[in-house]
């Protein structure tokens, strides 16, 4: 994926505009720079859209990040500047919840199913993409909406604007540029943005506070900024406080399901395992074709040990999404609870080919084969012990462990070179464990 693609994924923002009597000349389509060219769209914007709107903006390709973030930094800035707007940034999206993994990735090729997910998850009737490209000696900004509700789409008058250096340095730029964060903030903006560098810092504290400031400063952004409080006091375990916050998300938008998802995550924290349900039932009801949600659910019927619902939301996730990662999880740990021991194995295998870099899924797999390994060793039937052990040897893992069990099972079988071998590999791999010492001295004296 090349960055202009990726762009897509990091920069969303969520705008609520009210009822604007600017109108825009239908023929202005030509424009001197590229911040006329931005607030010229926001004019257009607030004038297509009826009071009460609430529009997602998302997915504007560029052959530049940076230029791609750049221009929806600034549409969301102009639109802001009128004091009619809430806001919400990418992280609130895709990492609402840290703690239980919970992402909904955007591709850079946004299809318009995803984006009528994206505005379903976030409770907008509104999604606005579009693409920024060279077009002759100019660049064009080509924008169009579509309606949640009925997936019908409309296009914005098409703006040009001529190469200028502004648009050169954006172009040039390898990286996103951070959005600049104050010292000492003044408005809710500001507040939210150095909050948001103190969650990437782990000050979980210190973005609490300001984000309270910013809900304090007035009410144009305060749903999503309790959306972000809220995931801030479930990261510390402060769920009470985080359930509070969700719920205050939820009587400003009955149709948040995200806010939905997140409370009902907390609540699941705390026990409350009916709530917790109750609360992901709604977010589904309102994003059925999101993943996300369903291993969600899947989550809260695994803290409740319901296995076989745990494989059944897997499934549904994995329907709308068959690369889920967190659905392969649930659904190999559910394979394992219900004792379905092979197909745990075979949902193991795809996480490793979907993350080969990830040592945890390679390690859970490992333990896997050596427990069935050993339990047919346990049943005195070591040569269909011998594969299990292999398939763990095979996956080059530091591990003492897969030597010792596969020598066991060859010294059962009468191979005592075998066993020797092995068990001296395990005593390299672990020289300070005592058993597989004295058990390698004895494989000794038997050769």
């Amino acid at each position: 994926m090349n960055r202009t693609l990726k762009t897509a994924k990091n920069r969303i923002f969520v705008v609520l505009l009210f009822l604007c009597g600017a109108l825009l000349n239908a023929q202005s389509r030509r424009v001197q720079n590229l911040d006329e060219l931005i607030k010229i769209t926001a004019l257009e914007l607030e004038t297509r859209l009826q009071g009460n709107t609430r529009l997602a903006i998302t997915n504007i390709r560029s052959d530049s990040a940076a230029l791609s973030d750049y221009i929806i930094e600034e549409l969301f800035i102009a639109l802001s500047d009128s004091g009619k707007i809430a806001a919400i940034d990418t992280n609130t999206l895709n990492r609402s919840l840290a703690d239980t993994e919970i992402n909904f990735q955007l591709s850079g090729s946004v299809s318009d199913e995803t984006q009528v997910s994206i505005g379903k998850l976030l409770g907008v009737q509104q999604v606005l993409s579009g693409s920024f490209a060279k077009n002759g000696n100019d660049y064009q900004l080509q924008t169009v909406l579509l309606d949640v509700h009925t997936k019908r789409q409309s296009n914005l008058p098409a703006l040009a604007v001529a190469g200028n250096q502004r648009i050169n340095v954006l172009m040039a730029q390898k990286s996103v540029q951070e959005p600049l964060v104050a010292k000492n903030p003044v408005t809710a903006i500001e507040f939210q943005r150095r909050a948001e560098m103190h969650r990437k810092n782990k000050d979980h504290t210190n973005a609490i506070a300001d984000l309270t400031n910013a809900i304090a400063l007035g009410p144009q952004y305060i749903t999503e900024i309790y959306l972000k409080r809220g995931n801030e006091y479930h990261k510390i375990k402060s769920f009470e406080l985080a359930i509070a916050d969700f719920t205050r998300v939820i009587n400003l938008n009955s149709d948040y399901a995200v806010a939905y998802r997140n409370r009902g995550m907390s609540y699941a924290a705390v026990g409350e395992y009916n709530k917790a349900l109750s609360d992901i039932t709604r977010a589904i009801q309102i994003a059925a074709n999101t993943a996300s949600m369903y291993s969600a659910q899947g989550i809260i019927h695994a803290a409740m040990g319901e296995y076989n619902s745990v494989i059944d939301d897997a499934n549904k996730a994995l329907a709308i999404d068959p690369g889920n990662t967190m659905a392969y999880t649930l659904r190999s740990d559910g394979y394992y609870s219900t004792g379905e021991f092979d197909k745990c194995i075979e949902d193991l295998q795809q996480l490793i080919r979907l993350e080969p870099g990830n040592i945890e899924h390679k390690n859970k797999l490992c333990t896997v084969l050596i427990e069935r390994g050993t339990s047919y060793g346990q049943q005195e039937e070591h040569t269909k012990a011998l594969p299990y052990f292999n398939r763990a040897i095979a996956l080059n893992l530091p591990r003492a462990d897969t030597y010792a069990n596969r020598g066991m099972a060859y010294y059962w079988l009468g191979d005592i070179e075998k066993a020797f071998a092995d068990m001296a590999k395990a005593a390299q791999l672990d020289p300070n464990n005592t058993q597989i010492r004295s058990t390698l001295e004895r494989f000794s004296r038997l050769r």
